[in-house]
Protein backbone atom coordinates (compact mmCIF):
# COMPACT_ATOMS: atom_id res chain seq x y z
CA UNK A 1 0.00 0.00 0.00
CA UNK A 2 1.18 3.67 -0.69
CA UNK A 3 0.34 6.03 2.11
CA UNK A 4 0.78 9.45 0.29
CA UNK A 5 0.45 11.57 3.73
CA UNK A 6 3.68 12.79 4.29
CA UNK A 7 3.32 13.54 8.14
CA UNK A 8 1.28 11.06 9.65
CA UNK A 9 1.33 9.46 12.84
CA UNK A 10 1.76 5.67 13.90
CA UNK A 11 -1.68 5.38 15.20
CA UNK A 12 -2.93 6.54 11.77
CA UNK A 13 -0.33 4.60 9.77
CA UNK A 14 -1.72 1.44 11.27
CA UNK A 15 -5.66 2.65 10.59
CA UNK A 16 -4.78 2.93 6.80
CA UNK A 17 -2.94 -0.64 7.14
CA UNK A 18 -5.38 -2.07 9.00
CA UNK A 19 -8.09 -0.73 6.55
CA UNK A 20 -6.29 -2.07 3.70
CA UNK A 21 -5.25 -5.68 5.30
CA UNK A 22 -9.10 -6.15 6.13
CA UNK A 23 -11.43 -4.89 3.50
CA UNK A 24 -8.87 -5.80 0.69
CA UNK A 25 -8.44 -1.81 -1.31
CA UNK A 26 -6.03 0.88 -0.84
CA UNK A 27 -7.23 3.79 1.17
CA UNK A 28 -8.78 6.50 -0.78
CA UNK A 29 -8.85 10.24 0.14
CA UNK A 30 -5.51 10.11 1.20
CA UNK A 31 -4.30 13.11 -1.22
CA UNK A 32 -7.32 14.96 0.10
CA UNK A 33 -5.38 15.42 3.57
CA UNK A 34 -2.32 16.46 2.12
CA UNK A 35 -3.96 19.15 0.09
CA UNK A 36 -5.99 19.74 3.08
CA UNK A 37 -9.54 19.14 1.69
CA UNK A 38 -10.04 16.56 3.98
CA UNK A 39 -8.66 16.11 7.71
CA UNK A 40 -7.61 12.68 8.77
CA UNK A 41 -10.76 11.62 9.98
CA UNK A 42 -13.02 13.08 6.98
CA UNK A 43 -10.91 10.85 4.76
CA UNK A 44 -11.14 7.65 7.35
CA UNK A 45 -14.88 8.29 7.18
CA UNK A 46 -14.93 8.68 3.35
CA UNK A 47 -13.59 5.33 3.04
CA UNK A 48 -15.79 3.52 5.85
CA UNK A 49 -18.89 4.58 4.15
CA UNK A 50 -17.58 4.01 0.51
CA UNK A 51 -16.79 0.32 1.61
CA UNK A 52 -20.27 0.15 3.55
CA UNK A 53 -21.72 0.83 0.14
CA UNK A 54 -20.00 -1.21 -1.82
CA UNK A 55 -20.25 -4.55 0.19
CA UNK A 56 -24.56 -4.14 0.75
CA UNK A 57 -24.29 -3.51 -3.03
CA UNK A 58 -22.00 -6.63 -3.24
CA UNK A 59 -24.27 -8.76 -1.21
CA UNK A 60 -28.02 -7.89 -3.11
CA UNK A 61 -26.03 -8.79 -6.15
CA UNK A 62 -25.24 -11.99 -5.15
CA UNK A 63 -28.39 -13.22 -3.23
CA UNK A 64 -30.62 -12.45 -6.22
CA UNK A 65 -30.89 -15.37 -8.41
CA UNK A 66 -28.88 -18.31 -6.96
CA UNK A 67 -28.90 -21.43 -9.23
CA UNK A 68 -30.68 -24.18 -7.53
CA UNK A 69 -33.05 -21.52 -5.46
CA UNK A 70 -36.68 -23.29 -7.04
CA UNK A 71 -34.93 -27.11 -5.46
CA UNK A 72 -34.95 -25.12 -2.27
CA UNK A 73 -37.91 -23.93 -1.72
CA UNK A 74 -39.57 -26.87 -2.84
CA UNK A 75 -38.64 -28.88 0.45
CA UNK A 76 -40.01 -25.99 2.20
Amino acid sequence: MTIYRKNITTERRAWLKRYESETGFEPMCQKDIDSGEKNFYEAAHANVQWYESHTSEVHQSIQRNIPGEDEALEGK
